[in-house]
């Protein structure tokens, strides 16, 4: 896990999935951080997640109609495959994406009910500690959905015909968080801004924006536990860097 320390607070570098029996290694850490703590400070609250709100056609538009045809006949293929049925029809390019990745990260017995945000905000919730998020689960699910139409199918081209691909990458990321080297982040942090440049630039670089002066406020005030994912930290412009230029000087624990 990565874990910084500044003063009286500490900034850990998350990863949203992990395998279930990662769980009690990983709460054992973090409840070691929260004991000095008085605040939580999360991306969002996603003990109450829910599919967003702006993830399916409106007005009679489908699926099938904005996406080349023989992607859409392989990607019924693929949903069949998985389970899912027809349950593609209704959704936009960019959360039919993310429905069909699902399947691929379960099966490398991931779950974000295992995720470094979710185990903190059960281990805070139980010890009384106030958990503060930095923005709505809806912020996030924006960036997806405002992105444009060529990015969200190069996505979804990228999840249907190289699900071998989409998993290795995956089972990567999990692998560098466990061994806290950040080459590996680097690298497809770069790649996604390379193929989706505009989705990450609003998931990665606006929302890092935005959570800063928040981020600055609680450094400030110390004895803050802030849990943020590992991408949002690393690279030139990543929290870390900006933070430090704010006059927070971190050390990896």
């Amino acid at each position: 896990m990565w874990i910084f320390r500044s003063e009286s607070s500490y900034l850990v570098g998350s990863i949203h999935v992990l395998p279930g029996n990662w769980a009690g290694a990983v709460a054992g850490v973090l409840k070691k951080q929260l004991s000095g703590v008085s605040r939580l400070i999360v991306e969002a609250d996603l003990r109450d997640l829910k599919p967003p709100s702006n993830c399916v056609f409106e007005d009679g538009v489908c699926l099938e109609s904005v996406v080349p045809p023989d992607l859409w006949e392989e990607a019924l293929v693929l949903a069949s495959n998985q389970g899912l049925g027809d349950q593609l029809s209704s959704l936009k390019p960019w959360w039919a994406a993310l429905t069909l990745t699902a399947p691929i990260v379960a099966s490398l017995n991931l779950s974000g009910k295992f995720g470094v945000d979710s185990i903190a905000m059960r281990c805070a919730a139980e010890a009384g500690i106030e958990i503060r998020p930095l923005e709505s689960t809806e912020r996030g699910f924006r960036c997806w959905d405002d992105s444009p139409l060529s990015e969200q199918l190069w996505h979804l081209e990228s999840v249907v015909r190289r699900p071998q691909e989409a998993r290795s990458k995956i089972k990567r990321l999990v692998t560098s968080f466990s061994t806290g080297t950040p080459d590996v982040l680097i690298e497809a942090l770069q790649n996604c801004f390379r193929d989706q440049p505009l989705t990450f630039g609003c998931l990665i670089g606006a929302r890092n924006a935005e959570w800063l002066p928040a981020l600055d406020s609680e450094l400030r005030a110390g004895n803050a536990l802030i849990v943020v994912g590992g991408l949002h930290l690393v690279s030139p412009m990543g929290l870390l860097a900006q933070l430090k230029t704010l006059g927070h000087n971190f050390q990896r624990v």
